[in-house]
């Protein structure tokens, strides 16, 4: 005699997901950056959510669109996932737009610690006017370095982080810069704040 066909029922996972509404930190007003769905909360503890700047006040245009802000989800209360911001990044494709032929481009990185003991990687790119030797480009990086050591131990990881997305601090070096040769941009392409990730104890 054959034997009756067994059948299981499957459960559908998204029915036993719930969608956790993603926030900015304060000092971004606390503006929703997005929802993710999660079946156990902790599992978003550490994910990190990519957006671009104008989400959260940047002035439309191709640099706002072409920063992304990372956050990383730092605590969840009820459905409601805060974050904490933990760097930046331009698309690379926008920064080869300003760098064109007969120019030269310097890459730079400094590690850097803030005034609240934040300890933050810091990397940026100058573009020149025209073509440049070795030299004023040793002078140019030196420049770019000592500006940043100077300036960040004065700032709060805030108030950095608010000058650099919304183009005060690279401006600032530009022009420290344009008295050894003429630049065309200073652009502060990424950075990452050290020591963000949340430990979460395992059962």
């Amino acid at each position: 005699m054959a034997k009756k066909r067994t059948t299981k029922k499957t459960v559908d996972k998204w029915k036993s997901k719930i969608w956790y509404k993603v926030v900015a930190p304060e000092e971004y007003e606390n503006k929703e950056i997005g929802e993710v769905p999660a079946s156990d909360p902790k599992i978003l503890l550490n994910k990190i959510i990519k957006v671009p700047l104008f989400l959260i006040g940047g002035k439309p245009g191709a640099a706002s669109i072409n920063t992304k802000l990372n956050f990383r989800i730092v605590d969840i209360k009820g459905t409601t996932a805060f974050t904490k911001l933990i760097g930046h990044e331009v698309d690379q494709s926008f920064i080869k737009t300003l760098a064109r032929r007969r120019r030269s481009v310097i890459d730079h990185v400094v590690d850097v610690e803030t005034k609240d003991g934040n300890k933050i990687r810091i990397k940026g790119v100058i573009i020149t006017a025209n073509r440049i030797t070795q030299k004023p480009k040793t002078a140019l990086r030196n420049i770019f370095n000592e500006h940043i050591h100077t300036v960040v131990k004065d700032l709060t990881i805030n108030e950095l982080m608010h000058a650099v997305l919304f183009g005060k601090f690279a401006e600032q070096i530009q022009q420290n810069l344009k008295k050894v040769v003429p630049v065309r941009k200073v652009q502060i392409n990424k950075t990452e704040i050290k020591n963000t990730i949340i430990r979460i104890e395992r059962k």
